[in-house]
């Protein structure tokens, strides 16, 4: 028998390459996606846990807290969990350290490219590294903390009530701005620029 020269690639060999490079794309691509969807996936969080919160406070008739809660990470508090406590002090409607021992369910955690940004939410820059705390009324209201303004976010603003940010963002990297009434506890607007 005769052995003929081989040159190039068999088409196994080629399919099996082109299969490779379509897997390494697709991966690649996807860690891309999650990353800049992080944002708007911890907007949808913070919405179900208002929804949550206000489900609790109008069928309990209690007042419930969402709690900001901090961490610290590389020596600087990074805000990017919520718990839902009822109020159970002797006080209503003023927090009790007691309250935090009332979580509604395990704390919310932000997906882990997204924190809140706190330099943009005076809600959260209030706290000073401590946990925000927003009260959620029976009647559906919502309270800020005492000095923060309830704003009104309009288009191009640099603040909101929360800013959802990606952890080490670059500069002018997008942000999702959440605009919360505090009459209704609904989200007035929602924008991701």
């Amino acid at each position: 028998m005769r052995r003929r020269n081989e040159r190039g690639f068999t088409l196994i060999e080629m399919l099996v390459v082109v299969a490779i490079i379509i897997l390494v794309v697709t991966m690649s691509l996807a860690m891309l996606n999650t990353r800049n969807t992080a944002p708007r996936q911890a907007g949808t969080l913070v919405q179900a846990a208002f929804t949550y919160a206000r489900q609790v406070a109008s069928s309990e008739r209690v007042i419930v807290w969402l709690v900001f809660m901090p961490r610290v990470e590389d020596g600087v508090n990074v805000y990017d969990r919520i718990a839902l406590c009822r109020d159970t002090g002797t006080n209503p409607g003023v927090w009790d350290p007691g309250d935090a021992n009332d979580m509604i369910d395990a704390p919310i955690a932000l997906p882990k490219a997204a924190q809140f940004d706190v330099a943009s939410s005076p809600l959260l820059a209030g706290a000073g590294g401590a946990a925000a705390r927003i009260s959620v009324r029976p009647d559906g209201s919502v309270l800020f903390p005492t000095g923060t303004p309830d704003l009104t976010w309009t288009a191009g603003a640099t603040q909101a009530d929360l800013v959802i940010a990606l952890k080490q963002a670059p500069v002018g990297a997008r942000k999702l701005f959440m605009d919360i009434s505090s009459i209704t506890g609904m989200f007035r607007r929602i924008e991701y620029q």
